[in-house]
């Protein structure tokens, strides 16, 4: 293999028939003729097949095949129209993509992957260094014999070429006609399924509408039965509750290194709030050191490693997928430093291990505590108390006795007040000497008088106006709404009539496409089997 690399021969599947391990430079299957896909997947397989002959080398450096955009045929970098329908390269903008990989991630076939059933030409043996002159002539004259039948078989190729394009365009011209008489029949099909599916939809809306407008009918009769249903009371009352939060003022003790400006019963006392490191004195004291000192020198031989240079060494290979069904492997190096190991002698100064005294000053300390005041106290706090409540008839909610300001000044056993609420009630009395009562907001509360008649309808309190007033919409509302009723029902069922019978005529018209269909499949199956079975 030299530094440029080798070409090998990849693998691809058919997606059409299942055909595994179909050669790289295919562009139809070998078992059943379809065009290669798409978005074929080359891979390569372990015992790849290197590529020699210099046509196959200058296709796999030629570039990523192309596809036709009219007839979808995979073609050479090479070809500057498609060798199917002959439309220019320019015209199609698809390709293949180069893809490089390391040798652990390139796309390897599977266990069970069968070779390509299309024979591989043997390759040529290449003779020894050792040539008489006899088998130089004879060579000679073969050549010229291997001249004139490559210019015979290059004249049998062309007019084969010729022929085969010729059956291409026939098989082709068949295809169009099937695919003309098959959109003929299937036509019918198609504008019958078309007019079911528009009658399918429009039924469905307007079901959905009549669905709509029974909801809002039933919502509408629901409100007004409530309101027809709702008992006739007077206004026996009007009761509040007042409700007054407080909070009572008590002393709290407390303790700590500092206290509230606000706090009394202040005492202290003295305690140790931390110590300070004091130096106390300085003492000279001995330690017993070693050390080294020198004693002349020694001779040592000692080996070095030297640089000599750089070298380029193996280190695996990169395999690019050239995107025509071939894959490059070319090989990887890098750069490794080059050593020699050489000896030399050198002065090494000799030392011995002695001892000695040294004196050092040693600081001794104590610790000494600081004290500080440490405080006791108390301060006022304002606690939660059980709230103070009232509640009373008529148009003047009262405080109940004994409500304290909201601004007290601290001091032992005070009050004050942080909350207020009041709860508006409504009392609704009958004729059959119950009552009923309602919790409204003040608004509300204070516009309705006492003995005036009125309907309880929960959550609410009317005047019987307003209930009339009430029911007179909502009975316009249901009669609005009743009104499209009929006219839906009647819609929906006119729109269901034609159903079965534009059923029933799909499954006739979609036999009778089966045989156009099934002609179309067979010549579409030899025009493939044609471009599989190309004789160059």
């Amino acid at each position: 293999m030299s530094d440029d690399g080798e070409i090998l021969l990849g693998r691809w599947d058919c997606d059409a028939c299942g055909a595994r391990g179909v050669l790289g430079d295919a562009y139809s299957c070998s078992a059943c003729g379809a065009p290669r896909p798409e978005d074929v997947r080359f891979y390569l397989p372990a015992d790849a097949e290197r590529v020699e002959d210099a046509a196959g080398i200058a296709a796999a450096n030629a570039g990523p095949d192309w596809q036709c955009a009219f007839c979808d045929r995979w073609n050479p970098a090479t070809a500057q129209a498609c060798v199917s329908c002959a439309a220019s390269v320019s015209d199609s903008e698809r390709r293949q993509r180069e893809r490089r990989f390391d040798e652990a991630s390139v796309p390897r076939a599977p266990e069970d992957v069968a070779p390509d059933p299309r024979p591989v030409a043997p390759r040529a043996r290449r003779s020894g260094p050792g040539v008489s002159r006899a088998a130089v002539i004879g060579g000679g004259l073969f050549v010229l014999a291997a001249l004139g039948a490559c210019l015979l078989f290059a004249k049998w190729r062309g007019d084969l070429r010729e022929a085969y394009r010729a059956a291409v365009e026939a098989q082709r011209e068949v295809v169009a006609e099937a695919k003309r008489e098959f959109d003929a029949v299937n036509a019918p099909l198609i504008e019958a399924s078309a007019r079911l599916s528009e009658a399918e939809g429009e039924l469905a809306a307007a079901r959905r509408d009549l669905r709509r407008a029974q909801q809002e009918l039933v919502a509408t009769q629901s409100e007004l039965r409530r309101l027809e249903l709702a008992r006739e009371g007077t206004v026996a009352a009007h009761r509040w509750t007042v409700r007054i939060g407080v909070e009572r003022c008590g002393a709290v003790a407390g303790e700590g290194w500092s206290h509230p400006p606000h706090a009394f019963d202040v005492r202290s006392e003295d305690r140790v709030h931390h110590t300070e490191r004091v130096l106390d004195r300085v003492e000279t004291r001995y330690r017993e050191e070693t050390y080294r000192a020198q004693e002349g020198y020694d001779t040592e031989t000692y080996t070095e490693r030297e640089a000599r240079g750089t070298r380029q060494v193996p280190d695996g290979h990169t395999i690019t997928d050239l995107g025509n069904g071939r894959f490059k492997k070319t090989p990887r190096y890098r750069s490794e430093t080059v050593y020699e190991t050489v000896t030399k002698t050198r002065q090494v100064p000799r030392y011995v291990t002695k001892t000695r005294q040294v004196p050092y000053e040693e600081e001794i300390y104590r610790d000494d505590p600081v004290h500080q005041p440490w405080y006791r106290y108390r301060t006022w706090s304002w606690l939660r108390a059980p709230p103070l409540e009232r509640s009373g008839e008529g148009l003047t909610p009262e405080d109940p006795p004994g409500t304290p300001a909201p601004q007290i000044a601290p001091a032992e056993g005070a009050l004050r007040q942080v909350s207020r609420e009041v709860e508006w009630v409504l009392i609704v009395g009958y004729l059959e000497d119950d009552q009923d009562e309602q919790a409204l907001d003040e608004e509300r509360w204070r516009a309705l008088h006492d003995g005036e008649p009125v309907v309880h309808v929960p959550p609410e309190v009317l005047r019987l106006s307003e209930r009339d007033a009430r029911i007179a919409a909502l009975e316009t509302r249901r009669d609005q709404q009743q009104a499209p009723l009929p006219q839906l029902g009647a819609l929906a069922k006119q729109l269901e009539q034609p159903l079965p019978q534009l059923r029933e005529a799909i499954p006739p018209l979609l036999e009778a496409t089966q045989p156009a269909r099934q002609r179309l499949e067979r010549e579409r199956a030899k025009l493939a089997e044609i471009q599989h079975d190309r004789p160059y």
